[in-house]
Order: C-alpha cells, then structure tokens, then sequence
C-alpha cells in the first residue's frame, strides 16, 4: 500500500521517531483528545446547526476511538502520560 503522502519521509525524522517512540505516542494520544474537544467545542460555539452538531458528534467520537487505540498502544508499553505545559 503506498502512503498518499505528497513528499518522502525523511529518513531523519523516521529515526527521530523511532528513538523518540513513547514520546511520540503521547503527543499523538494528546493530540487525538483534542480534535475530539475541538468538535465538542464548535457544536457549543454553533447549537443552532443541527447537521453540523451532527457531522461534529460523529467526529468527536471518532477521534475518542483514535485515542482508545493510542492508550492501548501505551498501556501495552508503559508509556506514561506527561502533562503538558
């Protein structure tokens, strides 16, 4: 399968990512949490929009599934969460 991807990976940033692999899981479960928070926020922000509440629902609980994969990668690896500053 190829990526669809417009330009190669860099092989630097493939073995930054490999190094750097429980680091990377949790920015990616954070940043999972908060395209799910970004949908909640915008059906506040639009409640007269029922389509868009509807297409934003569907989106939120998505990215919540997305994060249920990543904390099960990390649960598997003990990977720890790190507040973010």
């Amino acid at each position: 399968m190829r990526a669809p991807l417009r330009a190669a990976t860099p092989p630097e940033w493939v073995d930054e990512a490999i190094r750097r692999w429980p680091e990377l899981l949790a920015d990616h479960a954070n940043c999972e949490k908060k395209a799910a928070s970004t949908a909640l926020a915008l059906m506040f922000a639009y409640p007269e929009d029922r389509a868009l509440a509807t297409r934003l629902s569907k989106l939120a609980r998505e990215e919540l599934r997305h994060f249920e994969q990543v904390d099960k990668l990390m649960q598997t690896h003990a990977v720890p969460y790190l507040r973010r500053k």
